[in-house]
């Protein structure tokens, strides 16, 4: 990047020289520092089904937390300093560094560094069980000697702000490195586009700013492993200004820039495929429902304005981000909160609702001022040449003055004229006359705006193309049968008005043993035939091949497929056998039982065609079941307890091919009532009569911890039991182990159902423990009955 005016050009101010130049209200930055500071963390891991207090190792300034998955549990923590008296819960938010991706299911959910204020004890509290939290317990507090020099921060609009450096609020510079000594994350730098703000969601009227900085650097570079902070500066409610991410090192007194020496930023971690070009600004504390503090609103306008200036950015404008590494693209405002590129709450509501207001503070501190656009940003002309138009878009910010345009890296033979030049306006378009004998190639631009000491400069490209031609292939696909024979192409030129080379062919991709022609070859026409002979012994099957053309220095392909038909299909369908499961949700009849048998079938060539479907009922003969359609793998059957059954299926493929039948294990359909002596219930349970039950008797238990465990031998089990608006939530163990919670309210009533089910690939000993929650409001959770295939 060309840094063409005083407006723009780098400024490397001394911490001596800045002092002189301040507004005393301003707020004071430390500027020197005694070493870094060594920070104490600890991690501990435990369950939580509904709470738990983690006893910390150490005395805690800030506390972190993550859990495997599960993103949407809304988790709680309390503080204590002596493991008595515990503060009130809050809530934990989500963490916002996003370098390498977002939640997941299967993943790992991060929450944010919470202030603990010296904690001994945290109290964690989830709405659902989770199988591992962990507790980050860290102090960093600053417990160096100090040798602090205060410095304010210097007023003038688009002066560069104080900022405490990474060395000035003892940022510990070995975590950066493995254990090798190789820095974890690679700094990578980039030409600044946007500026994206944040907040860190973390406490309002933090007591110790420098240590909560600290803390997050430790949880991003050590917990997370990403080795350095995400985002490139922070802000607290005092206005002053921290450096983030690590970008090079600093001559004494130069205030940091998050920039190398060309003025590019380097990349942080803060919005998800927006990192690479953009500044991150984060708040510390929570902006949902307050704004920031006049200091740290000031602090942020003039960071951002200080970067705009320098960088020709236009503070009010939405314009186009093009991502450097992946080439992505996408429109938003030039001054944007984390919100308009990530699905999430940051930078709060609040707040986020007065980003317009900032960026006209912004443009305000920046002063008389325009900035500039030129579009399209790119326009291409055939080989003959051409008239290439473009619009120069001017946003003026308090002023008036006239601005002229020059172009630079024009080819030679080319012309180029502004209208207007200069303007007073807003615009002026920019017509390009190219003639034919301008070489071919892609042209990069520089439109610049001048007006006084102020420059601005665009870029735009110009493409011209070479002469050229395409080539295609007809017919795309050729099919011969299994003994062989001959295949031909017609292979078709398009010539540009100024290729009149000759062309020469040659094909890819054929089988072994195929041998082609092309005629003729080479050609000064516009088409040649290609004859592609194949003999009987190449195998079977669809063959991609490719035709390159060749001619003039330009080289262009088409694609083309040759099929070779099999033999005849002789190979029935491969069957697998019909397997049983209870269904989450059926209802269970009087006398009979819902169970769900599925099948499935293989066959290379042609498809199933369709299925036959046989039940053998107490080992008596086999009979036809009806299926819904001809290629249906699955049927729900009511079967009656105490009779064994066996299922078994053939397939039939699209040529009449069918296979032998396959035949599932004979199992037999049992049912235990409430009363069964397979069941033990703890805790305090009511057997009560009703009619729709499942035998017209159920139990059921309110008080959270109530239990009942069914004891069984099989590979397929379910709980019966009815849903309503009185019904709550229950955990549901199986052989000892939490695996899910069952909430058993409808706003309907529904008697009669399979609640949960669980099945295993052979037959063994299990069991099944339903414990109640005791669910606010609703907390009933009947048992009405159990069902297994043994």
């Amino acid at each position: 990047m060309i840094l063409k005016s005083p407006r723009s050009r780098l400024r490397v101010v001394a911490a001596v020289a800045v002092a002189s130049l301040l507004s005393a209200s301003a707020p004071a930055v430390r500027v020197d520092a005694a070493g870094p500071v060594r920070i104490r963390a600890r991690e501990l891991s435990h369950p939580v089904v509904r709470e738990h207090t983690f006893a910390l190792p150490l005395d805690a300034s800030h506390v972190a937390l993550h859990w495997p998955g599960q993103p949407h549990a809304r988790i709680l923590v309390a503080f204590s300093r002596d493991g008595v008296d515990f503060d009130p819960p809050v809530p934990v938010a989500h963490d916002e560094f996003e370098d390498a991706g977002g939640h997941d299911e299967d993943e790992e959910t991060y929450g944010s560094v919470m202030v603990a204020g010296g904690a001994t004890a945290v109290r964690v509290t989830s709405d659902r069980p989770i199988p591992r939290v962990s507790v980050v317990a860290i102090d960093s507090r600053d417990t160096r000697p100090q040798a602090w020099s205060l410095a304010p921060t210097a007023a003038a609009a688009t002066t560069q702000p104080g900022v405490i450096s990474r060395a000035a609020w003892g940022a510990d510079e070995s975590l950066r490195f493995d254990a090798s000594g190789k820095e974890i994350w690679p700094r990578r730098f980039h030409p600044v586009q946007k500026f994206i703000v944040h907040h860190t969601a973390g406490k309002n009227g933090d007591p110790d700013p420098p240590a909560t900085v600290r803390a997050i650097y430790y949880y991003y570079s050590v917990t997370r492993g990403y080795g350095d902070h995400g985002y490139n500066f922070l802000v607290d409610e005092a206005g002053n200004i921290y450096e983030g991410r690590y970008s090079r090192s600093y001559a004494a007194g130069e205030y940091p820039t998050g920039e190398d020496l060309e003025g590019n930023s380097v990349q942080g971690g803060h919005a998800l495929n927006h990192n690479a070009g953009t500044v991150g600004i984060s708040l510390l504390g929570t902006l949902s429902e307050q704004d920031a503090t006049p200091a740290a609103r000031s602090a942020v306008e003039r960071m951002v304005a200080w970067k705009a200036d320098r960088h020709d950015i236009d503070p009010q404008r939405s314009a186009l981000y093009v991502n450097p590494v992946n080439g992505a693209e996408a429109t938003f405002a030039n001054i944007a909160g984390h919100r308009d590129v990530r699905e999430t709450q940051c930078p709060g509501g609040y707040f986020y609702d007065t980003l317009p207001s900032l960026r006209k503070s912004v443009a305000a501190r920046i002063g008389s001022t325009f900035w500039q656009s030129a579009g399209p940003s790119s326009v291409t002309l055939p080989e003959t040449g051409g008239t290439a138009t473009y619009t120069v878009s001017l946003t003026r910010s308090s002023f008036s003055d006239p601005v002229s345009f020059t172009l630079s890296g024009l080819p030679e033979g080319a012309s180029a004229t502004f209208s207007s030049n200069p303007t007073t306006g807003d615009s002026s378009t920019l017509t390009l006359v190219v003639p034919g004998s301008v070489a071919p190639g892609v042209y990069t631009l520089a439109v610049t705006g001048t007006s006084g000491a102020i420059a601005r400069t665009s870029s735009i490209r110009l493409l011209k193309e070479e002469p050229s031609f395409s080539v295609s292939a007809s017919p795309s696909s050729v099919t011969l049968p299994d003994g062989g024979g001959t295949g031909s192409y017609s292979i078709a030129l398009t010539r540009s008005s100024l290729f009149a080379d000759p062309v020469s062919f040659s094909v890819s991709g054929l089988p072994e043993g195929t041998s082609a022609s092309f005629d003729p070859n080479p050609t000064a026409s516009d088409s040649s035939a290609l004859t592609v002979q194949v003999p009987s012994s190449v195998p079977a099957g669809s063959y991609a091949a490719e035709v390159t053309a060749t001619g003039g220095g330009v080289t262009r392909t088409a694609s083309m497929t040759l099929v070779k038909e099999l033999p005849p299909d002789t190979v029935a369908p491969t069957v697998k056998a019909p397997a049983q499961r209870f269904v989450l949700g059926s209802r269970l009849g009087t006398s009979a039982v819902p169970v769900m048998s599925s099948w499935s079938a293989t066959d290379d060539r042609n498809g199933i065609a369709r299925y036959e479907f046989q039940q053998s009922t107490d080992g008596g003969s086999w009979s036809r079941v009806t299926l819904p359609t001809s290629t249906t793998t699955s049927i729900l059957r009511s079967l009656t307890p105490g009779h064994s059954y066996r299922f078994r299926v053939r397939a039939t493929d699209g040529v009449g091919n069918t296979s032998a039948w396959a035949e599932g294990a004979r199992f037999v359909v049992g049912r235990f009532q409430e009363t069964h002596s397979a069941i033990r219930y703890t805790g305090t349970w009511t057997r009560r009569y009703a009619s729709s039950a499942y035998g017209t008797y159920l139990k059921y238990a309110t008080a959270a911890g109530a239990q009942a465990t069914f004891s069984f031998t099989g590979r397929n089990v379910a709980w019966i039991a009815p849903k309503s608006t009185g019904r709550g939530r229950a955990y549901v163990y199986v052989d000892g182990n939490y695996v899910t919670t069952v909430n058993l309210y409808s706003s309907t009533y529904l008697s009669r159902r399979v609640v949960f089910s669980r099945s295993w690939w052979r037959s063994g000993t299990h069991s099944l423990t339903i414990r109640v929650v005791g669910t606010s409001g609703h907390p009933r959770v009947d048992v009405d009955a159990f069902i297994v295939l043994h």
